[in-house]
């Protein structure tokens, strides 16, 4: 972030620092790392790939996901590094990246210049290739006063094998199960978390397989106790 200026009336701002990836020819991202710091005033930070070269580089504000980008990494309170035993993630000369950071200083701290970002340590194409997915539901409303759930489903079209997954959700979230559901039925658990805590949410190693017929299925759950529908 080099420094952004983030006001001490500052609530809910998302920031996108677009970059182009500084290399000559195909390599594997190897390990992605956060750098924290002002946590006092981080949300959330997520790297994503703009695979169509549709952003203008440099620093501007963003209020959602950009449009047609494509995760590759996220980072919230609790979580840590990600790297891969063996292979990483393709990148190519001329490809663009964006890092987007939400900004919240809900306490009003002042004079906060932040300078978090995410560092990605990459080699030879060599081993296996991985991607990320983000198979949860994006679009739900909480009606006031009420208790919700939104479930999300993913069918699995090839052979895939699932390395780790970071369950996320905001701080009305309160529960959040993960399962595969597998051709002939039968559900297998992968994550299920009954006391959520939007301070603590680390990577979960799986190391899975799915197969063709086998579905994904996410549900997130949360407390609205306001009188407004969170959205």
């Amino acid at each position: 972030a080099g420094g952004f200026a983030v006001g001490e009336d500052t609530l809910d701002l998302y920031q996108c620092f677009t970059f182009e990836a500084p290399v000559t020819e195909d390599r594997f991202i190897r390990r992605i790392e956060v750098l924290i710091d002002q946590s006092k005033v981080l949300h959330h930070v997520v790297l994503l790939k703009d695979p169509k070269n549709e952003y203008k580089l440099g620093v501007k504000q963003c209020k959602t996901m950009p449009a047609n980008s494509q995760y590759l990494y996220a980072w919230a309170p609790g979580a840590g590094a990600i790297e891969f035993p063996e292979g990483g993630m393709r990148v190519k000369k001329g490809e663009q990246y964006i890092v987007q950071i939400h900004y919240n200083n809900g306490a009003g701290v002042k004079d906060v210049k932040d300078s978090s970002g995410v560092r990605m340590f990459h080699g030879p194409v060599t081993g296996t290739e991985y991607g990320m997915i983000a198979p949860g539901p994006l679009n739900f409303s909480i009606p006031p006063n009420s208790t919700y759930t939104a479930t999300g489903h993913c069918k699995v079209k090839e052979k895939m094998t699932i390395l780790a997954g970071m369950p996320h959700m905001h701080e009305h979230g309160t529960a959040f199960l993960q399962e595969i559901v597998r051709a002939d039925g039968t559900r297998e658990n992968l994550v299920e978390l009954s006391g959520w805590s939007f301070e603590m949410q680390p990577f979960y190693l799986h190391e899975t397989t799915l197969n063709p017929g086998d579905r994904l299925e996410t549900n997130c759950t949360w407390k609205n106790t306001g009188d407004k529908p969170v959205n």
